[in-house]
């Protein structure tokens, strides 16, 4: 069934109602005789006619709120729709999204893995930015007892002006991830975002190491 637009929907039935009620009260002053005879008679009348068009208004507004439910319902069901299913994902071994769903079937306590798919930079995501994301997704939702706090981490800063630029930077990542996977239906009460800039390095790299900038997930179950 093709579906019309919903802002076209929606204006034809706010006419309807406007006309109708239009209609309604400009018939309270054209119907009846403005003598003074039966004055009581008529404003009487009048305030019958003018009732029963703003019941005519108010019926209608109620349909469009009733369209709006049923539109916005039927476009959230689309949106679900277009969501992969973890059933028909394929996890490959070795990947990270591999270690993370192994993890949530029989881990515990907590864990973190470093995503390798996730930009650091930029709005661009890859085809393979946008898969790793996609099973993240899917994931947890398929795991709505695990806790997600995604990390964002720099290299060691020069100076104190460094170190306030990574935390700002750190911070702003972890939360554009956090907004990636929202997005893709994960309960936003599941996940934590934080910026850790340089207070968390890697102990096995140089300080000043590009690997030290990361993105994290840990997971807490």
């Amino acid at each position: 069934m093709t579906r019309r637009p919903m802002h076209l929907t929606l204006t034809n039935t706010f006419l309807a109602a406007f006309i109708a009620g239009t209609v309604a009260l400009t018939s309270c002053g054209d119907n009846h005789d403005h003598s003074t005879d039966g004055a009581d008679t008529e404003v009487s009348d009048m305030g019958d006619d003018m009732h029963n068009a703003a019941e005519k208004v108010k019926d209608a507004a109620e349909n469009v709120v009733e369209e709006v439910k049923e539109t916005a319902g039927e476009v959230r069901e689309d949106l679900e729709g277009l969501q992969p299913v973890l059933a028909d994902m394929v996890f490959n071994e070795g990947t990270v999204e591999y270690s993370i769903k192994g993890w949530m079937e029989n881990g515990t306590g907590e864990q973190t893995f470093i995503l390798d798919k996730v930009p650091l930079d930029g709005e661009e995501v890859s085809a393979e930015g946008k898969e790793q994301l996609d099973k993240l997704a899917a994931l947890l939702k398929a795991y709505p007892d695990v806790k997600c706090e995604i990390q964002a981490h720099t290299p060691k800063a020069k100076n104190a002006v460094g170190a306030t630029t990574k935390k700002a930077w750190s911070s702003t990542r972890a939360f554009w991830v956090k907004t990636k996977l929202t997005v893709r239906g994960v309960d936003g009460g599941q996940l934590d975002a934080n910026g850790y800039g340089d207070e968390q390095l890697l102990p096995n790299l140089d300080p000043m190491d590009d690997n030290q900038r990361r993105i994290a997930l840990k997971l807490s179950k």
